[in-house]
């Protein structure tokens, strides 16, 4: 739930509202647009400072342009023949005229009427080129199976784990952002439509090379929904492994260090499995890291369950963890296979060997 911003006590004026550009890219549940799309026209914010561009990758949710052409006057559906996100928000981008742009994203949630308001007024008072906002998961308690993944992600051995408390202030040292000025993409161009997913990681952090004013926003925290099914869960983690490998092989001001470890548990996985079934004895010490990771996850789902007092954790844990790192793994390897046949394409042909001078027989 959004908190009110500690500096802003009272709404903004009626004068200075700028108007806003939402971008929701590569959507593809029609129950989750809209969820969001309900929550947006039920801001406090003037209808007509808003406009709200829709990207779908599959065809277009017509429907729903009907059922919020009232409510959201400056709602528009776009149809995107990739299923990249960087291809959608950049159509959206170009569709686009508001000085301000939100990215939103279909599975997140806003609770405050006075959201946008909040995001406005940061951006009047902090000066700020891009704001950051934290991101939690909501707590399904009616779905046990999308909790477990929301706790395994936020979890010590989950990727998305946010830290414990950040402060309202300049950002100066890490990438970050969600919302931004349009003179950010004036400056530094659109997202790198070489990614299907962290897209937004490379273009935060060619932001931050390019010196944009980055503002933390914590009153602005957003929630979302975790994936309720293993498939969805297995996609989005694929995906994420994919992006990491292509952001880490583009900066190499990153090092790559944490961005190996995922792939060394597919391949430590895969490896240990071909020992057990071939009974090949030399990989005892693969077994033995194989086992150490074993117990990390079982302890770590164990204090989770304590915690959350729900005993189906115990053995639901277990398995989403294995699962989610072989999926990041595995996105991971088959970024690097792609990009290694790629640069082997590439790489010019050797030249051919000069022609032997023919035997002079003459005297």
């Amino acid at each position: 739930m959004t908190e009110k911003l500690d500096n802003q006590q009272d709404p903004i004026g009626p004068g200075e509202f700028p108007a806003l550009t939402i971008i929701i890219p590569a959507a593809t549940n029609a129950a989750h647009v809209r969820r969001i799309l309900t929550e947006l026209a039920g801001q406090d914010y003037p209808k007509d400072k808003i406009e709200t561009l829709v990207v779908d990758s599959r065809p277009p949710m017509a429907a729903l342009a009907g059922e919020f052409s009232d409510r959201l006057p400056g709602l528009r559906l776009l149809s995107c023949e990739s299923p990249h996100t960087s291809c959608a928000r950049n159509l959206a981008l170009k569709n686009s005229s508001a000085p301000y742009v939100l990215m939103f994203d279909e599975q997140m949630t806003i609770t405050s009427e006075r959201y946008l308001q909040d995001v406005a007024a940061t951006f009047l008072r902090s000066k700020a080129d891009c704001i950051c906002r934290p991101s939690v998961y909501r707590d399904e308690k009616d779905n046990l199976f999308a909790r477990a993944v929301a706790l395994a992600s936020e979890s010590y051995l989950g990727f998305e784990r946010a830290p414990a408390s950040v402060p309202e202030g300049e950002v100066l040292l890490r990438p970050c952002g969600a919302y931004y000025r349009r003179s950010v993409f004036d400056t530094i161009g659109a997202y790198d439509e070489a990614f299907d997913r962290c897209d937004d990681i490379d273009f935060n952090f060619r932001a931050a090379q390019a010196g944009c004013k980055r503002w933390s926003a914590p009153a602005l925290k957003i929630s979302r929904y975790a994936e309720d099914s293993a498939p969805g869960l297995w996609d989005r983690m694929f995906r994420l492994g994919s992006g990491r490998y292509l952001f880490g092989y583009k900066h190499r001001q990153y090092s790559l260090t944490h961005f190996l470890a995922p792939a060394g548990t597919l391949a430590l996985a895969l490896l240990v499995l071909f020992g057990l079934l071939s009974g090949f004895r030399g990989l005892g010490a693969l077994e033995f890291a194989f086992n150490i990771y074993a117990v990390f996850a079982l302890i770590t789902s164990a204090l989770i369950t304590l915690r959350e007092k729900k005993l189906l954790y115990v053995f639901s844990l277990p398995v989403i963890f294995p699962l989610m790192h072989l999926a990041y793994g595995s996105g991971f390897l088959m970024a690097w296979f792609k990009d290694l046949r790629r640069r082997q394409k590439l790489r010019p042909a050797a030249p051919a060997a000069p022609a032997a001078p023919a035997n002079s027989t003459g005297k």
